[in-house]
């Protein structure tokens, strides 16, 4: 019964500052639906997640970035903003995230389904390994 009350509460007042955090805390206690609706309002939102300084995105661990990224109802106004958020959480890690960790993520990125000219100004310039920036 106690978990059921606070599943509903923190379900009731889940929103992109406070998603991620959710998430973490959803999969700690073993709460199943909750961890899912938390994960569902990071996909959904994504774009304001990881641009709002309270959401934890720069802390995210490598799988669960993953896990956002592989998702197909990835909410983006277009694979370029998935791109950014990637560099920009690989540049914040520390320790560096490691080849194979950088590789996987680039494969999620949905390359063709962005414009010609980020793929030419943007993606093309970025070094082989993001995080040695």
């Amino acid at each position: 019964m106690k978990n059921e009350c606070m599943r509903q509460a923190l379900k009731e007042r889940l929103q992109p500052s406070n998603c991620l955090a959710i998430w973490e805390l959803a999969e700690r206690l073993g709460l199943a639906e909750l961890q899912e609706h938390a994960r569902e309002s990071a996909t959904r939102d994504f774009e304001k997640l990881q641009s709002s300084p309270e959401s934890l995105f720069l802390s995210l661990p490598h799988a669960r970035l993953a896990t956002l990224l592989a998702d197909m109802n990835l909410n983006v106004e277009s694979e370029d903003a998935a791109f950014q958020a990637m560099v920009a959480w690989a540049r914040h890690q520390q320790p560096a995230p490691s080849e194979a960790e950088l590789e996987q993520l680039l494969s999620l990125i949905r390359f063709p389904r962005m414009t010609r000219a980020f793929l030419v100004d943007v993606v093309e310039k970025e070094p082989p390994r993001l995080a040695e920036i």
